[in-house]
């Protein structure tokens, strides 16, 4: 997949004749949803895997060993996305990663503002510190002016 950057990379067991359910609320629409599964396994055993929209219609379907998606959601809610293990009679362990697009990704101009208030912290701290010790300082010489010698 082209320009492809996940959001995350999940590893999962799917037991026997179980099913493994998520669930990705979109906020932001349209939003375009990439993603890809794969089996762990080095048998060509098949796994169904659906997503259906907020109002529970059939978004995608197919039943395979890998597969990468790539729609369009039009409609703001929660998407469910499951991986069902029907066709199999054995645990299945799946990797899965996705990009809904919803998360924004920070950018190197971002981070320029940012910086500079850690720089006027930083030199505040620093100031801050070097009074701290010249306080000290006179404290100390003044302590040990009055001391008196016997």
């Amino acid at each position: 997949m082209w320009n492809y950057d996940p959001e995350y990379v999940y590893m999962f067991p799917v037991a026997y004749k179980n099913r493994e359910i998520f669930f990705e609320n979109i906020t932001k629409v349209p939003a375009h949803i990439r993603g890809a599964f794969l089996l762990d396994e080095e048998k060509k055993d098949e796994i169904e895997f659906s997503v259906y929209s907020p109002s529970e219609s059939l978004v995608l379907l197919n039943t395979t060993s890998s597969f990468i998606f790539d729609f369009n959601a039009t409609v703001p809610g929660s998407y469910k996305i499951v991986f069902d293990n029907r066709y199999s009679n054995t645990d299945m362990k799946v990797t899965f990663t996705m990009n809904t697009g919803q998360n924004e990704i920070l950018k190197k101009e971002d981070l320029s503002a940012t910086e500079e208030k850690q720089k006027v912290l930083l030199d505040f701290m620093s100031g801050y510190s070097l009074q701290l010790k010249m306080r000290g300082n006179a404290h100390h010489l003044r302590y040990k002016s009055k001391t008196v010698s016997f």
